[in-house]
């Protein structure tokens, strides 16, 4: 088989050097594999400005990674950055070694393949022996045809043997081939002499020139192509006895001076910290070949290095970008933009609102104040609550769901958000309920309500006495907070009247207050049962006239029919009259119920504003107390073991702040009780 000896001198192309100390593992095993990312060059292991960026995003190709060892860099490098560098390598925003690794550019590699099924043996400088039957010598170097300096020479020491089996013995530097020595070389010069001298120019291809008559290209000859930026592949497979030289001509474009500056440099000048893919460009310059960018600290070139159009990557450092136009004969003066820096703003101080909320509350404010920079707001709510107004502003109306949770803002503009700020809702749920306890309650209207529903009823008298009252109405909560509590007792806790015992004492009534604690602070109230005697009932809670604000209470009962009378919409019930126990009146709605009245025994006393009326206080058998209301029942009198009973007291409601009223006698037994709701 016959060997090829291929001599390839490329003005744009050589070999290099990456100094790699160990292999990149992933898992604890060296990677193979294609990747993209981001390669800096350095002049240094410290700079921290890039001579040059690119990006394996088609620009440039993929970095590969055999046995952990990179093995293309030499493909990545532009050819006029020349000397020792120092890269960097990124990926994801993440460097692949944790030091720069160094490149020398000046290093050039040699190699013989021996067998062609045979790796290729690499040799060190000055020790490549050419000239061994059966081999292949390929040479690739900074030698420079066409160029009137090349930057080295090639020094061949002893035969070369083409693969025709014609000895080479010396490279020649003559004119014209005049010698047509069989046995050497020509060179660059002596090809140009020809050249010129038989019509070519070095910008128009040659045929064929050729070592022996046959001048057709086809045994013992040399190929020349200078025409720009060509690569050559053989003209003829079958005859592969050919050396071929292929020339790059970029580097020897014409110039008379260097290109004009750029003019202006089109993009933002304002860009967000660590933003990316961000466009430059300005418009092509005359005679330029390359341009050369200068970036703000941090910013590195992602695509388009060397062009009139980049994209950027920016990192957290405002600046200047520059741009220069380049040629062989010079740099340009730069144009020149100023970059500020744009940021996230930062996360707002507080939230003002209410913590406290009544689920499906609605009209609730929450607001925080300004913050610089910012030019929207996002607020996120607990599930089921949603913005009725002002959504991206610092201030926001919200209607709550039956849940809490947090109520959170986050200050923007297009640089990003800032980190959240939040308040903790609370949300309550109705019904509230009230029982008898003996003592004042509290109930704190939550924010997000209009109105509510508040019930009372009072207690039922003592001894069975007399059933409660039931009162109702619709509260507008506007300037109010908080609500007194009082559920009655059938023991008379909060306005029953005293019986001849305390189990015979009349029902208290139930009422809720506002603004203070005393019955001038009712806004409600559910009149309690008379205390049950010896005879007759006692009086019914609010049983007594239905009026559009309240009930009268009902009378009690006494001995032998002598029973109070009821209460009606404006005075109480008379007492009844009788030798022994008489029944209390019920109350009404401006004044508390009468006495019982006995013609022999001490009377019962009068019903007054919030309390019953006492018994007569004659003996040891038994007369009921009057029950507690807006205004209380009669007490009734006892004689001779003939005690009467008290009568019921009034219910009542303000129509000034509450709706909706609703009112019924007598319907409730044992202790009083209050719902609230809405």
């Amino acid at each position: 088989m016959k060997k090829v000896l291929i001599i390839a001198i490329l003005a744009t192309t050589f070999m290099a050097g990456l100094d790699q100390p160990d292999p990149l593992l992933s898992g604890g095993r060296k990677v193979n594999a294609m990747l993209r990312a981001t390669i800096l060059v350095y002049d240094s292991p410290e700079s921290a400005i890039p001579l040059w960026a690119g990006t394996t995003d088609g620009t440039l190709p993929s970095l590969r990674l055999e046995g952990g060892m990179i093995a293309n860099m030499d493909e990545m490098i532009p050819s006029y950055l020349e000397g020792e560098l120092w890269i960097e390598i990124v990926r994801d925003g993440e460097k692949l070694t944790e030091d720069r690794l160094r490149y020398n550019t000046d290093r050039a590699e040699l190699r013989r393949d021996t067998d062609p099924d045979s790796p290729a043996e690499t040799l060190d400088e000055f020790e490549l022996n050419i000239g061994q039957v059966g081999g292949t010598a390929h040479i690739r170097s900074d030698v420079g045809i066409g160029t009137d300096s090349p930057e080295a020479d090639l020094d061949v020491n002893g035969d070369m043997i083409l693969g025709s089996g014609v000895s080479v013995d010396k490279i020649l530097d003559e004119d014209d081939m005049a010698s047509d020595d069989a046995l050497a070389l020509a060179t660059q010069q002596s090809i140009k002499a020809y050249v010129d001298a038989h019509g070519g120019t070095v910008e128009e291809a040659v045929l064929s020139i050729s070592s022996e008559a046959n001048r057709t290209g086809r045994y013992g000859h040399m190929m020349f192509v200078p025409t720009e930026s060509s690569e050559i592949t053989e003209s003829d497979p079958a005859h592969n006895d050919t050396i071929y030289i292929a020339i790059r001509q970029e580097s020897a474009m014409a110039c008379s001076s260097p290109p004009p500056s750029p003019t202006t440099i089109y993009g933002p000048s304002e860009v967000c910290a660590l933003s990316e893919d961000i466009a430059y460009s300005v418009p092509p310059v005359s005679g330029a070949s390359y341009y050369i960018w200068t970036l703000p600290a941090g910013a590195y070139i992602t695509s388009g290095s060397g062009s009139n159009a980049v994209s950027v990557r920016f990192g957290s450092t405002p600046g200047n970008i520059e741009v220069e136009a380049m040629n062989p004969c010079g740099t340009s003066a730069p144009a020149s933009m100023t970059i500020t820096m744009g940021e996230a703003p930062v996360t707002p101080s507080m939230i003002s609102g209410e913590e406290i909320v009544a689920s499906g509350g609605t009209g609730l404010v929450y607001s925080i104040s300004p913050v610089a920079g910012a030019e929207s707001y996002s607020w996120t709510l607990p599930p089921g609550a949603f913005i009725t107004s002002g959504a991206g502003t610092e201030s926001i109306t919200v209607t709550f769901g039956i849940s809490g949770g947090n109520v959170c803002v986050a200050s923007v503009n297009d640089c990003g958000e800032s980190f959240p700020i939040c308040l903790s809702i609370v949300t309550v749920e109705p019904p509230f309920e009230y029982d008898y306890t003996g003592y004042q309650q509290t109930f704190d209207i939550p924010a997000g309500l209009s109105e509510i529903s508040v019930e009372c009823w009072g207690a039922q008298g003592g001894n069975s006495g007399g059933y409660g009252g039931y009162a109702k109405g619709v509260l507008n909560v506007a300037g109010i907070t908080e609500l007194y509590i009082f559920p009655g007792g059938t023991n008379g806790y909060n306005g029953g009247g005293a019986g001849s015992t305390p189990a015979h004492n009349g029902g208290g009534m139930s009422d809720v207050r506002v603004g203070g604690t005393t019955v001038s602070d009712q806004i409600i109230v559910a009149g309690g049962g008379g205390g049950q005697g010896n005879n007759g009932p006692g009086g019914a809670g609010g049983g007594g006239a239905a009026c559009s604000e309240g009930a009268g209470g009902q009378g009690g009962g006494g001995y032998s029919g002598a029973d109070g009378s009821d209460g009606t919409c404006t005075t109480g019930g008379a007492g009844g009259t009788s030798g022994h126990g008489s029944g209390g009146g019920g109350g009404g709605l401006t004044s508390g119920g009468g006495g019982g009245i006995s013609t022999s025994y001490p009377d019962g006393t009068a019903g007054t504003r919030g309390l019953g009326g006492n018994w007569g206080n004659n003996s040891s058998c038994y007369a009921g107390g009057g029950g507690g209301g807006y205004y209380g029942g009669g007490g009734s009198p006892e004689g001779n073991c003939s005690g009467g009973s008290g009568g019921g007291g009034s219910s009542w409601a303000n129509s000034a702040l509450m709706s909706e009223l609703e009112f019924t006698g007598g319907i409730w037994t044992g202790d009083g009780k209050v719902v609230i709701d809405w």
